[in-house]
């Protein structure tokens, strides 16, 4: 991803907590218009913690031209396991950059596939889910929560986490980045280790060339959060 300016973090949450707002895709899309960036509140654990005043500074993560339907994956790895993940939220941004417009009411597709904790995800993941959360009209609020509830919970066990795969869906021109235009944006925020847990596929199908942020020279991650519970015998 040759994003620098058009790029942003990911705070990644996981805990117990219902997910609500605006139905778009019968019962398993919803969302939430905003005009704070920090995660609503909600019961959490934060996976990865993020300094209090970390977001003030918008940081976008977003396509440049020619990247259009790429993925931006997030990973989300469980405080304890058996963890059995029932809701997935992500934060998308919805603000102007001079002629670089982050609109977050783009359609776009989101999938959900598991993978490792502590190494780079798969060029050919096994999605588990995925959903079209479909064009809205715009709004004036700066933030958009997008919340997922999977068919079914998802049982991540020791070792595996949970990646949230967004298409960065836009309409750019310009040979430099970031290029003028429309693109759905991630919100970023920097993290204890930052741009180690969002990963930049490179490509529009598999098998994707994935690329976390620290390594473009992103010092930001996206910022995601699950909820779901812990099983757990005597």
């Amino acid at each position: 991803m040759k994003l620098k300016p058009a790029i942003q973090t990911v705070a990644v949450l996981a805990g117990i907590g219902a997910l609500g707002g605006t139905a778009l895709a019968g019962l398993n899309i919803t969302s939430e218009w905003t005009d704070y960036i920090e995660v609503p509140e909600r019961t959490e654990v934060r996976a990865v913690s993020v300094p209090e005043d970390a977001c003030v500074t918008p940081n976008p993560i977003g396509a440049c031209p020619g990247e259009e339907g790429h993925y931006a994956a997030i990973r989300l790895v469980p405080p304890a396991t058996p963890y059995h993940v029932q809701a997935v939220s992500y934060a998308l941004m919805n603000e102007s950059f001079g002629d670089y417009v982050c609109s977050a009411h783009l359609k776009h597709d989101v999938f959900l596939f598991k993978g490792p904790a502590g190494s780079p995800p798969d060029p050919n993941p096994t999605e588990i889910d995925r959903y079209t959360v479909p064009a809205t009209s715009p709004s004036t609020s700066k933030r958009r929560w997008i919340n997922v509830n999977p068919t079914k919970p998802i049982k991540l066990s020791a070792g595996e986490a949970l990646f949230v795969s967004v298409q960065i869906n836009g309409d750019l021109e310009g040979d430099d980045c970031p290029g003028k235009g429309e693109t759905v944006c991630l919100q970023g925020c920097p993290a204890d280790d930052p741009g180690k847990e969002t990963w930049w596929s490179y490509d529009t199908a598999p098998a994707y060339s994935w690329s976390d942020l620290d390594t473009i020279g992103i010092s930001y991650d996206g910022i995601a959060s699950m909820s779901g519970f812990t099983v757990s015998f005597p």
